[in-house]
């Protein structure tokens, strides 16, 4: 089922899933459970869109332009001419803004040049307008952040930012993830160090009283 960023029933879900979210930190408040509430982060780099549409409003006209870009800019990824090939898909992102695909490629081109501020946000672009939505976008996260800010007690772990910030470029990719979600040995090692501070200040006084002091595993020792 193919979703556009802009349809009306996505946000309808996005609603519903801050809804529930913040009643079950509620209930957990409640009966005494403490939460720690994570962002999720996904493969942005090396994992692109598994489907794209184009705009509804592209013309025909506009469309045969788009096409000749990204045709030319495939010819000039081919030869590694990587600065012609971001102006060519940057004229084609400009006529359609929506499609995935074209924003991954111009993401990852983007990369190529070491122009690390852009390639993030084309890549992450890239992943918000994926129609087969099976990543969790930036919507998700920033109700994650929001439930965590606004819901007292609850403790917040910014998966998204670490990982993010322990990859090449900023972006995560092959280094975390096997896949377009699912963490590689060094990904889970990195998002457990992240949880366990938070976990940890979570635990009865009478448990964190019993700390070894030992300092953390490093991932070789894992």
């Amino acid at each position: 089922q193919q979703v556009r960023r802009s349809d009306l029933a996505l946000e309808r879900t996005y609603r519903a899933y801050e809804r529930n979210l913040a009643d079950t930190c509620r209930l957990a408040r409640r009966e005494g459970i403490p939460v720690v509430l994570s962002t999720v982060a996904v493969n942005l780099c090396s994992s692109g869109p598994f489907a794209s549409m184009h705009a509804p409003s592209l013309s025909a006209a506009d469309r045969t332009r788009w096409e000749g870009l990204v045709g030319e800019a495939s010819r000039l990824e081919a030869e590694g001419r990587w600065a012609e090939a971001a102006d060519a898909l940057t004229k084609a992102v400009r006529i359609d803004p929506e499609h995935a695909e074209a924003a991954y490629r111009l993401g990852r081109v983007q990369v190529q040049l070491g122009r690390d501020p852009d390639a993030r946000t084309h890549l992450a672009l890239a992943r918000d307008l994926d129609t087969l939505r099976f990543r969790a976008d930036t919507r998700t996260n920033a109700i994650v952040r929001e439930v965590a800010r606004r819901e007292r007690g609850v403790r917040l772990v910014d998966a998204e930012g670490v990982l993010a910030r322990s990859s090449p470029h900023g972006v995560p990719g092959d280094e975390s993830f096997l896949d377009h979600v699912h963490l590689t040995f060094h990904g889970n090692y990195l998002l457990g160090i992240a949880l366990l501070e938070q976990v940890r200040e979570a635990l009865p006084e009478a448990v964190r009283r019993q700390v070894s002091g030992r300092t953390l595993p490093t991932e070789e020792d894992v």
